[in-house]
This record gives C-alpha cells, structure tokens and sequence, in this order.
C-alpha cells in the first residue's frame, strides 16, 4: 500500500527522495559520459575499441590505434563498462524526471 506524501499524494514523482536519487543518477551518468569522451579523447581512444598485440596495449579510435600502458588499457576498459551501466541509468532517471513534468531545480509544484 502507497504511503502519501505530503501533499496528500501517492505518486512516486512527489517523492523528493526518489527525485533526489534520480537527479543524482542523472547527473553521475551524463559527468561519467562526459569524462569518458574527454579521457578517450586524450589518451587517443578506448580498450574496447583497441586490441592487445605484440605484448602491447592499445586503444582504438577511428580505426587508428595508440601504444598506452597496461594501467591505462585496464582503465579504458573499465571506464568503458562503467559507462555502459551508468549512461542507461542516466537516460532512465531523465524519462522518469520527465513524467512528473515540473521544473526541477526552481522548486515549483505544477
């Protein structure tokens, strides 16, 4: 059975709490996304698109490949995993901030 809230609603929308965790999740996966592209960008691609030769690590971007350490190769592919978890998760928190359809960060009830 749904609780209500103050405002003598049931919706989960009208939570603040759920709305603060989705605006966290938002906010973590859109920073994440934009670190990623940023150090992929830097450091010449990402593992995933790389490959592991000649007793060498490599990224890959555009087809072209960039010799980085073992300790970079290994970041590359665990940021590149962390992105696949948290960019959905970021999208999702959107679509579901979006339902209630108030503006978020000017504290207005619609």
């Amino acid at each position: 059975m749904a609780t209500l809230t103050e405002n003598g609603s049931g919706r989960w929308q009208d939570r603040p709490a759920i709305r603060r965790v989705l605006l966290a999740l938002a906010v973590i996966g859109f920073v994440n996304f934009c670190v990623y592209a940023i150090v992929a960008v830097l450091i010449g691609g990402n593992s995933w698109s790389g490959q592991e030769a000649d007793g060498g690590f490599f990224v890959g971007m555009y087809g072209e490949l960039t010799k980085v350490s073992h300790g970079v190769y290994a970041y590359s592919y665990w940021h590149t995993i962390s992105v696949f978890i948290t960019f959905p998760l970021c999208v999702l928190a959107c679509v579901l901030l979006r339902v209630r359809n108030a503006p978020l960060l000017h504290g207005r009830d619609n």
